[in-house]
Protein backbone atom coordinates (compact mmCIF):
# COMPACT_ATOMS: atom_id res chain seq x y z
CA UNK A 1 0.00 0.00 0.00
CA UNK A 2 2.73 2.64 1.06
CA UNK A 3 4.72 1.59 -2.16
CA UNK A 4 1.24 2.40 -4.34
CA UNK A 5 0.50 5.69 -2.18
CA UNK A 6 4.36 6.86 -3.32
CA UNK A 7 4.10 5.72 -7.22
CA UNK A 8 0.57 7.88 -7.46
CA UNK A 9 2.55 10.80 -5.30
CA UNK A 10 5.30 10.68 -7.48
CA UNK A 11 3.50 10.93 -10.46
CA UNK A 12 1.68 13.63 -8.95
CA UNK A 13 4.92 15.82 -8.31
CA UNK A 14 6.95 14.91 -11.45
CA UNK A 15 3.91 16.38 -13.30
CA UNK A 16 3.18 19.44 -10.97
CA UNK A 17 7.18 19.91 -11.87
CA UNK A 18 6.71 19.99 -15.26
CA UNK A 19 3.95 22.70 -15.40
CA UNK A 20 5.39 24.87 -13.00
CA UNK A 21 7.78 25.82 -15.64
CA UNK A 22 4.88 28.10 -17.05
CA UNK A 23 3.35 31.25 -15.74
CA UNK A 24 -0.02 32.12 -14.21
CA UNK A 25 -2.89 32.58 -16.91
CA UNK A 26 -2.54 35.28 -19.28
CA UNK A 27 -2.01 39.09 -19.42
CA UNK A 28 -6.06 39.89 -18.97
CA UNK A 29 -7.25 38.77 -15.70
CA UNK A 30 -10.80 37.29 -15.66
CA UNK A 31 -12.93 36.62 -12.26
CA UNK A 32 -13.48 33.11 -13.56
CA UNK A 33 -11.50 30.58 -15.48
CA UNK A 34 -12.34 27.78 -17.64
CA UNK A 35 -9.19 25.25 -17.50
CA UNK A 36 -8.72 21.38 -17.36
CA UNK A 37 -11.67 19.16 -16.21
CA UNK A 38 -12.71 21.94 -14.24
CA UNK A 39 -14.07 25.55 -13.73
CA UNK A 40 -13.28 27.97 -11.11
CA UNK A 41 -14.29 31.36 -10.46
CA UNK A 42 -13.52 34.20 -7.68
CA UNK A 43 -17.25 35.46 -6.01
CA UNK A 44 -17.64 38.05 -3.59
CA UNK A 45 -21.14 38.26 -1.02
CA UNK A 46 -21.04 41.83 -1.67
CA UNK A 47 -21.64 43.92 -4.88
CA UNK A 48 -19.38 47.01 -3.30
CA UNK A 49 -17.25 47.78 -0.36
CA UNK A 50 -17.33 50.71 2.37
CA UNK A 51 -14.53 52.54 1.59
CA UNK A 52 -13.86 52.98 5.15
CA UNK A 53 -13.47 49.51 5.96
CA UNK A 54 -15.84 46.94 5.72
CA UNK A 55 -16.20 42.76 6.53
CA UNK A 56 -17.06 40.59 3.62
CA UNK A 57 -16.64 37.20 2.05
CA UNK A 58 -14.57 35.73 -0.79
CA UNK A 59 -15.08 32.55 -2.08
CA UNK A 60 -13.64 30.22 -4.67
CA UNK A 61 -16.22 28.72 -6.74
CA UNK A 62 -14.89 25.24 -8.32
CA UNK A 63 -17.05 23.16 -10.90
CA UNK A 64 -15.75 20.07 -11.65
CA UNK A 65 -16.09 17.63 -14.95
CA UNK A 66 -17.83 14.58 -14.09
CA UNK A 67 -15.71 11.92 -12.20
CA UNK A 68 -13.44 14.28 -11.11
CA UNK A 69 -12.57 15.26 -8.02
CA UNK A 70 -10.23 18.23 -5.85
CA UNK A 71 -8.87 17.50 -2.64
CA UNK A 72 -9.71 18.78 1.29
CA UNK A 73 -6.52 20.20 3.65
CA UNK A 74 -5.98 16.58 4.53
CA UNK A 75 -5.92 14.83 0.73
CA UNK A 76 -6.08 11.13 2.30
CA UNK A 77 -3.47 8.56 0.19
CA UNK A 78 -2.51 10.94 -2.45
CA UNK A 79 -3.22 14.48 -3.43
CA UNK A 80 -2.87 18.24 -1.91
CA UNK A 81 -5.59 20.91 -1.60
CA UNK A 82 -6.10 23.91 -3.58
CA UNK A 83 -3.54 26.64 -2.58
CA UNK A 84 -3.85 30.44 -3.07
CA UNK A 85 -1.46 33.63 -3.14
CA UNK A 86 -3.28 36.69 -2.97
CA UNK A 87 -2.13 40.31 -4.72
CA UNK A 88 -3.97 43.07 -2.64
CA UNK A 89 -3.31 47.07 -2.99
CA UNK A 90 -0.55 48.42 -0.89
CA UNK A 91 -3.21 50.23 1.34
CA UNK A 92 -4.94 46.88 2.36
CA UNK A 93 -3.00 44.81 4.93
CA UNK A 94 -2.18 41.38 3.92
CA UNK A 95 -3.63 39.81 6.83
CA UNK A 96 -6.99 41.23 6.05
CA UNK A 97 -8.32 37.75 4.21
CA UNK A 98 -8.53 35.17 6.68
CA UNK A 99 -7.30 31.23 5.74
CA UNK A 100 -9.65 29.25 3.60
CA UNK A 101 -11.77 27.40 5.40
CA UNK A 102 -12.57 23.77 3.95
CA UNK A 103 -16.56 22.42 3.63
CA UNK A 104 -16.54 18.51 5.10
CA UNK A 105 -15.04 16.69 2.27
CA UNK A 106 -16.34 12.64 0.94
CA UNK A 107 -14.34 9.65 0.52
CA UNK A 108 -13.13 9.41 -3.14
CA UNK A 109 -11.98 5.60 -3.63
CA UNK A 110 -8.93 6.12 -5.86
CA UNK A 111 -7.87 2.44 -7.28
CA UNK A 112 -6.62 1.12 -3.19
CA UNK A 113 -6.40 4.24 -2.02
CA UNK A 114 -8.75 6.31 -0.74
CA UNK A 115 -9.14 10.35 -1.46
CA UNK A 116 -10.70 13.25 0.79
CA UNK A 117 -12.16 15.68 -1.33
CA UNK A 118 -14.81 17.07 -3.52
CA UNK A 119 -16.65 16.10 -6.63
CA UNK A 120 -19.56 18.15 -8.25
CA UNK A 121 -18.87 21.51 -7.24
CA UNK A 122 -17.28 23.18 -3.99
CA UNK A 123 -16.98 26.83 -2.60
CA UNK A 124 -13.74 27.73 -0.70
CA UNK A 125 -15.03 30.62 1.47
CA UNK A 126 -12.78 33.14 2.97
CA UNK A 127 -13.65 36.36 5.32
CA UNK A 128 -12.08 39.16 4.73
CA UNK A 129 -11.42 42.00 7.45
CA UNK A 130 -11.24 45.45 4.85
CA UNK A 131 -9.58 48.44 6.84
CA UNK A 132 -7.45 50.41 4.83
CA UNK A 133 -4.25 51.73 6.24
CA UNK A 134 -4.55 54.99 4.64
CA UNK A 135 -7.04 57.41 2.58
CA UNK A 136 -7.76 55.96 -0.45
CA UNK A 137 -8.34 57.47 -3.44
CA UNK A 138 -9.16 54.46 -5.88
CA UNK A 139 -12.89 53.73 -6.92
CA UNK A 140 -12.43 50.16 -6.74
CA UNK A 141 -10.50 47.31 -4.76
CA UNK A 142 -8.86 44.59 -6.74
CA UNK A 143 -8.56 41.28 -5.02
CA UNK A 144 -6.03 38.76 -7.34
CA UNK A 145 -6.37 35.13 -6.12
CA UNK A 146 -3.12 33.23 -7.64
CA UNK A 147 -4.15 29.59 -7.32
CA UNK A 148 -2.93 26.07 -7.65
CA UNK A 149 -4.82 22.72 -8.02
CA UNK A 150 -4.77 18.81 -8.30
CA UNK A 151 -7.66 17.95 -10.33
CA UNK A 152 -7.60 13.43 -10.13
CA UNK A 153 -9.43 10.72 -11.43
CA UNK A 154 -7.47 8.06 -12.45
CA UNK A 155 -4.62 10.43 -12.71
CA UNK A 156 -3.97 14.00 -11.60
CA UNK A 157 -3.71 16.64 -13.29
CA UNK A 158 -2.10 20.15 -11.94
CA UNK A 159 -3.53 23.47 -12.66
CA UNK A 160 -2.90 26.69 -12.05
CA UNK A 161 -4.36 30.02 -12.91
CA UNK A 162 -5.25 33.80 -11.88
CA UNK A 163 -8.67 35.32 -11.27
CA UNK A 164 -9.21 38.83 -9.76
CA UNK A 165 -12.16 40.70 -8.79
CA UNK A 166 -12.69 44.78 -8.49
CA UNK A 167 -15.22 45.63 -6.51
CA UNK A 168 -16.35 49.47 -6.48
CA UNK A 169 -15.68 51.64 -3.46
CA UNK A 170 -18.58 53.21 -1.90
CA UNK A 171 -19.38 55.44 1.63
CA UNK A 172 -21.41 53.20 2.67
CA UNK A 173 -21.40 49.69 2.29
CA UNK A 174 -23.91 47.64 -0.15
CA UNK A 175 -26.41 44.97 0.19
CA UNK A 176 -25.77 41.36 -0.44
CA UNK A 177 -24.79 40.39 -3.57
CA UNK A 178 -28.00 38.11 -4.46
CA UNK A 179 -25.91 36.77 -7.38
CA UNK A 180 -23.56 34.59 -5.25
CA UNK A 181 -26.27 34.69 -2.06
CA UNK A 182 -27.36 31.15 -2.65
CA UNK A 183 -23.64 29.78 -2.72
CA UNK A 184 -22.52 31.36 0.14
CA UNK A 185 -25.63 29.95 2.12
CA UNK A 186 -25.13 26.50 0.95
CA UNK A 187 -21.38 27.08 2.05
CA UNK A 188 -22.26 27.42 5.48
CA UNK A 189 -24.06 24.36 5.87
CA UNK A 190 -21.26 22.72 4.45
CA UNK A 191 -18.89 24.36 6.83
CA UNK A 192 -17.58 21.76 9.61
CA UNK A 193 -19.21 23.03 13.47
CA UNK A 194 -18.57 22.58 16.87
CA UNK A 195 -20.15 19.50 18.55
CA UNK A 196 -23.99 20.35 19.51
CA UNK A 197 -24.19 21.52 23.43
CA UNK A 198 -24.44 18.36 25.21
CA UNK A 199 -22.80 16.31 22.47
CA UNK A 200 -18.87 14.75 23.74
CA UNK A 201 -16.46 12.58 21.94
CA UNK A 202 -14.52 9.85 23.69
CA UNK A 203 -11.76 8.14 21.84
CA UNK A 204 -9.49 4.83 22.72
CA UNK A 205 -7.22 2.64 21.19
CA UNK A 206 -5.75 -0.75 20.98
CA UNK A 207 -2.49 -1.46 18.96
CA UNK A 208 -4.31 -1.64 15.76
CA UNK A 209 -6.97 0.76 16.22
CA UNK A 210 -9.20 4.07 17.22
CA UNK A 211 -12.72 3.50 19.07
CA UNK A 212 -14.21 7.10 18.68
CA UNK A 213 -17.63 6.71 20.83
CA UNK A 214 -19.63 9.73 20.73
CA UNK A 215 -22.60 10.57 23.01
CA UNK A 216 -25.29 12.83 22.54
CA UNK A 217 -25.86 12.91 18.72
CA UNK A 218 -28.96 10.91 18.52
CA UNK A 219 -28.27 9.02 14.69
CA UNK A 220 -24.59 8.08 13.67
CA UNK A 221 -26.16 6.06 10.54
CA UNK A 222 -23.62 6.82 7.47
CA UNK A 223 -21.10 8.52 10.13
CA UNK A 224 -17.66 8.89 8.59
CA UNK A 225 -14.51 10.39 10.01
CA UNK A 226 -11.69 12.48 8.64
CA UNK A 227 -8.59 13.15 10.53
CA UNK A 228 -7.37 16.84 10.12
CA UNK A 229 -3.44 15.30 9.43
CA UNK A 230 -1.81 12.74 7.15
CA UNK A 231 -0.87 9.10 8.35
CA UNK A 232 -3.59 8.97 11.15
CA UNK A 233 -5.97 6.11 10.17
CA UNK A 234 -5.76 3.25 7.26
CA UNK A 235 -8.16 5.73 4.87
CA UNK A 236 -9.03 3.23 2.84
CA UNK A 237 -10.24 0.45 5.51
CA UNK A 238 -13.87 0.51 6.20
CA UNK A 239 -15.26 2.52 9.03
CA UNK A 240 -17.58 0.30 11.30
CA UNK A 241 -19.99 2.27 12.85
CA UNK A 242 -21.91 0.52 15.96
CA UNK A 243 -25.48 2.50 17.12
CA UNK A 244 -25.46 2.82 20.42
CA UNK A 245 -28.40 4.11 23.19
CA UNK A 246 -27.12 8.04 23.63
CA UNK A 247 -24.86 8.01 20.74
CA UNK A 248 -23.01 6.06 18.14
CA UNK A 249 -19.29 4.01 18.10
CA UNK A 250 -16.92 4.27 15.12
CA UNK A 251 -13.88 1.78 14.83
CA UNK A 252 -10.81 3.04 13.03
CA UNK A 253 -7.98 1.00 11.71
CA UNK A 254 -4.77 3.40 12.49
CA UNK A 255 -2.25 3.50 9.52
CA UNK A 256 0.71 1.35 9.99
CA UNK A 257 2.94 4.41 11.05
CA UNK A 258 0.83 4.96 14.08
CA UNK A 259 2.26 3.62 17.19
CA UNK A 260 0.35 5.21 20.74
CA UNK A 261 -1.45 8.18 20.16
CA UNK A 262 -1.77 10.84 22.72
CA UNK A 263 -4.86 12.90 20.79
CA UNK A 264 -7.05 12.25 17.65
CA UNK A 265 -8.49 15.79 15.97
CA UNK A 266 -10.64 15.73 13.02
CA UNK A 267 -14.19 16.03 11.18
CA UNK A 268 -17.36 13.32 11.57
CA UNK A 269 -19.31 13.84 8.58
CA UNK A 270 -23.04 12.72 9.12
CA UNK A 271 -25.04 10.99 6.94
CA UNK A 272 -26.97 14.20 5.75
CA UNK A 273 -23.39 15.56 4.83
CA UNK A 274 -22.89 18.00 7.88
CA UNK A 275 -20.03 17.90 9.76
CA UNK A 276 -18.83 18.25 13.24
CA UNK A 277 -15.23 19.23 14.31
CA UNK A 278 -13.38 17.52 17.19
CA UNK A 279 -9.92 17.44 19.11
CA UNK A 280 -9.92 14.69 22.04
CA UNK A 281 -7.50 12.59 24.00
CA UNK A 282 -6.82 9.45 23.20
CA UNK A 283 -6.69 6.44 26.24
CA UNK A 284 -5.73 2.69 26.15
CA UNK A 285 -8.54 0.74 25.63
CA UNK A 286 -9.05 -1.29 28.94
CA UNK A 287 -11.29 -2.18 31.29
CA UNK A 288 -11.22 0.04 33.68
CA UNK A 289 -12.14 -2.15 36.59
CA UNK A 290 -9.71 -4.61 36.00
CA UNK A 291 -7.12 -3.57 37.61
CA UNK A 292 -8.57 -2.21 40.83
CA UNK A 293 -10.10 -5.86 41.11
CA UNK A 294 -7.02 -7.56 41.09
CA UNK A 295 -5.51 -5.42 43.21
CA UNK A 296 -7.91 -6.33 45.86
CA UNK A 297 -7.90 -9.65 45.26
CA UNK A 298 -3.89 -9.52 45.51
CA UNK A 299 -4.16 -8.14 48.67
CA UNK A 300 -6.89 -10.74 50.32
CA UNK A 301 -4.89 -13.42 49.20
CA UNK A 302 -1.39 -12.14 51.01
CA UNK A 303 -3.87 -11.52 53.56
CA UNK A 304 -4.97 -14.90 54.15
CA UNK A 305 -1.60 -16.34 54.18
CA UNK A 306 0.07 -14.01 55.97
CA UNK A 307 -2.75 -15.46 58.70
CA UNK A 308 -1.63 -19.24 57.89
CA UNK A 309 2.02 -18.44 58.61
CA UNK A 310 1.18 -16.95 62.19
CA UNK A 311 -1.23 -19.51 63.19
CA UNK A 312 1.54 -22.06 62.14
CA UNK A 313 4.88 -20.38 63.79
CA UNK A 314 5.69 -21.36 67.47
CA UNK A 315 5.63 -18.55 70.03
CA UNK A 316 8.74 -16.52 70.17
CA UNK A 317 7.82 -14.78 73.39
Amino acid sequence: MLKLRMLHWLGCVMAAALIAVGSYAGAATPSSLKVDHLQVELISDATSIQKTGQDFQLGLHFILEPGWHIYWKNAGDSGQPPRVQWILPKWMPADSIDPMQFPVPQRLPLGPLMDFGYEGEVLFPFAVHFKPTENIKASTLPITANLRWLVCREVCIPGKGTVMLALPLQPKASAKNAQTAALFSQAEKTLPKPLPIGARVEVSQDPKNFIVTVHGISSGTGAEFFPDDANVIANAAPQQVETRADGFRILLQKDASVGTATKLSGVLRMQDGTGYTFTAPVVLAVEKTKAPQQGIARIALLAFLGGIILNLMPCVF
